[in-house]
C-alpha cells in the first residue's frame, strides 16, 4: 500500500531541511496494525512507504561508500544526516561529510551533530578521519550543522509517524533520539546492518555502544536487522574497480583503493544496507517476529509473536552487487547535464553578443576540460586562464566560463595576462588536473578564417574543427 504525503505535516517537519517532493523513491517500512494485531506486532502485509529518511553515520570508509550509493538513488531524498562519533571523530566526520555532499551536489541536506559513545576510539580512527589518505576534496569545506540530536528530536517530535532511520554507526544518537516518546513515535522503522547467524546477532556498531543498541532494540517501534553476512561472498575489490570513473563516486573509490595499504581489506556491510533501502526488491524477509536481547558482547534473536524486530537479507549476492554498482554509477542527483539546454550557437551569441572564433575556442576548452577530468562542471572545479587581455583573443575567457561553468561570481575562475598562446589550467577538488593550450599555429588559422569568411562564419568553422588541430591537452596524474 502506498500512502500519499500528508498535507502540511511531513513536508513541514523537516524545515529548514530540504523539501521532499512527490518523485521521492518511496521506502518500505514495517508498521503496527493496531486494529488487527497486538500492539508492537509486525506483519509482512503491513508494509507501506514513507517519504522521509534520516541516515546516522560514523563516517567510516564503508559509511562513505554507503552514502555515495544512497544519495543518487532515483528520487531518494535524505532529510537529514546525523554524524555520530565512532569510526571517525564527530568533527572530522562532519567535515568529510560536507565534502561528500558537495561532490554529489547535495549541500542542502541538513547535517546534525550526533552523540559521542563513552567507548574508547577504535584503532582505525585515524584512517577514518583521513578517509584512508584519499580525501574527497583537498579543500576543507565548512558546513554549519543544523543542530544536535536534541534539535533533530524536537523536529521529529512534531510528526506522528513516517520516518525511516538508517543507522550505519553506533546506536548512541539513535538511543538519545528515542528517549523522547514523541520522537520515538515518529520513527516508524529503524534499519540496522548486522551479521545474523541463526539466533546470534553481531556487528561492531552494535558492540561499540551495546547499552544504546539494547535500548534502541527495546524501544524502537519496528527494528529491521539487515543481515549483511552475504558481503563475504562478494569480490569487493573487483566490484569497486568496475565503477565508472566519470562519476564523483567512481573517482573517489578509485583513489581510496589506490591509497589503501591493503585494498583487499574491504567489507561491503553498510553498503549492502544502503542498497537494500534504495532497492528494497533485493531483500528477502525472514518469517516471524523477534525481540533482540543483549547477550554478552553480542545479541540474540528471540522469537516473539508481538516482537518489534524483523530480519531481512539480500536475496542473492550477485543481485546485491549489481544494485550497488548501479547506484554508484548513477549520476549525482543535481548533476548538470553536459548538453546545453539551448543550442551552443544561441548560448554563445546570447552571452557574448556574437559568435566570434575566440569565444568558441574558450567554450571548447571548457568542454574538453570537463571530459578530461570527469567533472560535471560548475562546482568542484576551478580554472586559471592565461590570455592576452585584449579582444578578440581575450574573448575566449567568456567561452571558458560557458564551457566549464567556472564563473567570476563563484570565484572559481582566475585570469592572468600572457603574451604567448592562450592556455587554461583546470583543477578539480578531487585532484584531477588538465592544461588545455591553444596551439601556436592556431592564431594564424583563426586570422585566415576571419579574413576568408568573416567573424561569425569563422566562429562556426572553429566550432567544427577537430580538437587536435586547435589544442594541446596535458593531463596530469590525479593527486591523492
Amino acid at each position: 500500500m502506498i500512502f500519499p504525503f500528508r498535507d502540511g505535516t511531513i513536508l513541514n517537519i523537516i524545515t529548514p531541511m530540504r523539501t521532499l517532493h512527490a518523485a521521492f523513491r518511496i521506502l518500505p517500512i514495517c508498521v503496527v496494525l493496531a486494529a488487527a494485531l497486538p500492539s508492537g506486532a509486525l506483519d509482512g502485509a503491513g508494509v507501506h512507504r514513507a517519504p522521509m529518511l534520516v541516515v546516522d553515520t560514523d563516517m567510516g570508509l564503508d559509511d562513505v561508500r554507503a552514502l555515495f550509493a544512497i544519495l543518487p538513488a532515483a528520487g531518494t531524498r535524505i532529510a537529514g544526516i546525523v554524524v555520530t562519533e565512532g569510526s571517525a571523530s564527530r568533527e572530522k566526520g562532519v567535515e568529510n561529510l560536507a565534502s561528500l555532499l558537495a561532490a554529489m551536489h547535495e549541500e542542502d541536506v541538513a547535517v546534525f551533530e550526533g552523540a559521542r559513545p563513552a567507548a574508547a576510539p577504535p584503532e582505525w580512527r585515524e584512517t577514518a578521519n583521513t578517509l584512508g589518505g584519499a580525501p574527497i576534496s583537498r579543500k576543507p569545506l565548512g558546513k554549519s550543522a543544523a543542530g544536535d540530536v536534541a534539535a533533530l528530536r524536537s523536529r521529529l517530535a512534531a510528526e506522528a509517524s513516517g520516518v525511516n532511520y538508517l543507522a550505519l554507526g553506533p546506536l548512541t544518537s539513535a538511543a538519545d533520539l528515542l528517549a523522547d516518546p514523541r520522537a520515538r513515535a515518529a520513527v516508524d522503522t529503524l534499519w540496522i546492518p548486522a551479521r545474523v547467524n541463526g539466533a546470534s546477532v553481531s556487528g561492531w556498531n552494535l558492540r561499540h555502544d551495546a547499552a544504546a543498541a539494547a535500548f534502541v532494540a527495546e524501544k524502537g517501534r519496528c527494528v529491521v536487522l539487515i543481515d549483511v553476512s552475504s558481503a563475504a561472498a562478494l569480490d569487493a575489490p573487483a566490484l569497486l574497480a568496475s565503477i565508472d570513473r566519470a562519476s564523483p563516486t567512481g573517482r573517489w573509490i578509485a583513489r581510496s583503493q589506490a591509497a589503501a595499504s591493503d585494498p583487499r581489506h574491504v567489507f561491503l556491510h553498510d553498503e549492502l544496507a544502503a542498497a537494500a533501502l534504495a532497492r528494497p526488491a533485493i531483500l528477502e524477509w525472514t518469517s516471524g517476529a523477534f525481540r533482540l536481547e543483549r547477550a554478552g558482547e553480542g545479541f540474540t534473536l528471540v522469537p516473539a509473536s508481538a516482537g518489534n524486530v524483523r530480519v531481512a537479507a539480500p536475496r542473492d549476492p550477485a543481485e546485491a552487487a549489481g544494485a550497488l554498482a548501479a547506484l554508484w554509477n548513477a549520476p549525482a542527483h543535481h548533476a548538470h547535464d553536459k548538453t546545453p539546454a539551448v543550442p551552443v550557437v544561441d548560448l554563445l551569441k546570447t552571452f557574448h553578443g556574437h559568435l566570434g572564433p575566440y569565444v568558441v575556442i574558450g567554450y571548447r576548452m571548457g568542454r574538453l576540460a570537463l571530459e578530461a577530468t570527469g567533472s560535471e562542471g560548475h562546482f568542484g572545479i576551478s580554472v586559471v586562464v592565461y590570455s592576452v587581455l585584449e579582444p578578440p583573443r581575450s574573448c575566449l575567457i567568456d567561452g571558458v566560463q560557458l564551457g566549464s561553468g567556472c564563473t567570476l561570481g563563484k570565484r572559481n575562475i582566475e585570469v592572468r595576462a600572457t603574451d604567448g598562446p592562450a592556455r587554461a589550467v583546470f583543477e578539480t577538488d578531487d585532484g584531477s588536473r588538465v592544461t588545455i593550450a591553444l596551439r601556436p599555429e592556431a592564431a594564424a588559422l583563426v586570422a585566415r578564417l576571419i579574413e576568408e569568411r568573416g567573424v561569425e562564419a569563422a566562429g562556426m568553422a572553429v566550432l567544427d574543427l577537430p580538437a587536435d588541430e586547435l589544442f594541446e591537452i596535458d593531463r596530469e596524474p590525479r593527486k591523492n
